[in-house]
């Protein structure tokens, strides 16, 4: 099954008009705090290497969304430019979430190799953003939320 990809504003009006839909941003911690979608979920799909700073993978990831968003959420996924966010939403379909979309141009869009602007991001279109850890919506919160419902299993 395909991953299907959407624009940011067409992602905020779905975030709008559904009842059971949430934006999950993919990057990670430090990208999150510096500015995200108003509302957005943070579970990251890498970490980096503090040494070396180069991407690792989240090993809890799956595990971390399993435990805090049901499965008939309609979820859209989102990084900086939306390569990222493919992987974890093939990563989420793979495990049965169905109710997927790509955000394509994520949050800081898709430039070509001059710099310009090829795919607006979520902040390029003016949407809502929001900075900060987003309190209960942060990585760390998240993990403590599936933790305890592992623990519940």
């Amino acid at each position: 099954m395909n991953i299907r990809e959407m624009t940011p504003v067409d992602v905020a009006a779905r975030l709008e008009s559904e009842n059971k839909a949430v934006y999950l941003d993919v990057r990670a911690e430090h990208e999150f705090e510096q500015g995200h979608p108003e509302g957005a979920l943070n579970i990251p799909i890498f970490h980096y290497d503090p040494a070396t700073g180069q991407p690792e993978p989240n090993h809890q990831f799956l595990a971390v969304v399993l435990g805090t968003i049901d499965q008939d959420t309609s979820i859209y996924v989102g990084c900086a430019s939306g390569q990222r966010s493919f992987q974890a939403a093939t990563l989420m379909q793979s495990a049965g979430y169905e109710r997927i979309a790509n955000v394509d141009g994520g949050f800081s869009g898709k430039h070509d190799p001059s710099g310009a602007i090829v795919q607006p991001g979520w902040a390029d279109c003016g949407l809502p953003v929001s900075d900060g850890d987003g309190g209960d919506r942060s990585y760390s919160d998240l993990l403590e939320i599936a933790a305890e419902a592992q623990e519940e299993e």
